[in-house]
């Protein structure tokens, strides 16, 4: 009786990540290229399943419980691209990512919400620089202009070219300036999923109390004499 209490109990460890996630995706539905995290759990398929040993009482014999795992996933689909008239914004139509500089080396960031600093460098909004082919990407004049391709142009000469990095299989897409990619997170959607994570929390709540009042009852009354 007390594997139901594990599996229960396992069940809410889940969906409290579940709810995690579901958060902290609601928090950046207005986050510029943000991708939402899905989750699933593997514990549909017999040998997806992770085994935890639970040390038994004296004399028991060894509990073995079935624990549904999380897995997480990030959804790639575009985002919404809005038309902002700023021209350091740039919004990736497709696939790829940006690739910046940072004190651990190259990473890949997908919103375009960029600015020039005051040597002319474009960074992202946490001062990264935005790296190109030539290295960061410096703007000197004020006619300036960025191509699908990732081009820029200084008044029509070509000083270097954006640096877009694909995932293995994924085709780089192409860049709209003055355009900006918003996050891929449906408010709705979430909160929907969100209400019905917290109802799977409280029906192993309650399964969890069940268990525990059948066993205070099988301690404290069965096998009473009158």
């Amino acid at each position: 009786m007390t594997k139901g209490l594990y599996c229960s109990a396992a069940g809410m460890l889940g969906q409290l990540e579940h709810q995690n996630v579901l958060a902290a995706n609601l928090a950046n539905a207005s986050t510029p290229g943000f991708k939402r995290t899905s989750v699933g759990f593997m514990a549909v398929y017999a040998d997806s399943v992770r085994t935890v040993r639970v040390t038994p009482l004296p004399g028991n014999a060894e509990a073995e419980v079935v624990v549904p795992v999380p897995i997480t996933r990030v959804d790639d689909s575009q985002g919404p691209v809005e038309d902002t008239g700023s021209p350091t914004d740039v919004a990736i139509v497709g696939g790829g990512s940006f690739c910046v500089q940072t004190t651990q080396g190259v990473r890949q960031v997908r919103s375009g919400a960029f600015s020039l600093d005051a040597s002319g460098r474009l960074i992202t909004r946490a001062g990264l620089p935005v790296l190109g082919r030539n290295g960061p990407i410096k703007i000197e004049g004020p006619n300036w202009t960025i191509q699908p391709d990732g081009t820029v142009t200084v008044s029509g000469k070509e000083v270097d070219k954006i640096r877009l990095q694909a995932a293995s299989g994924e085709t780089v897409g192409r860049l709209a300036q003055g355009r900006l990619e918003g996050s891929n997170v449906n408010p709705v959607q979430e909160m929907v999923a969100m209400i019905a994570a917290l109802r799977a929390y409280e029906a192993n709540q309650r399964a969890i109390v069940a268990v525990d009042q059948t066993l205070d009852k099988v301690i404290n009354q069965v096998g009473k004499t009158a």
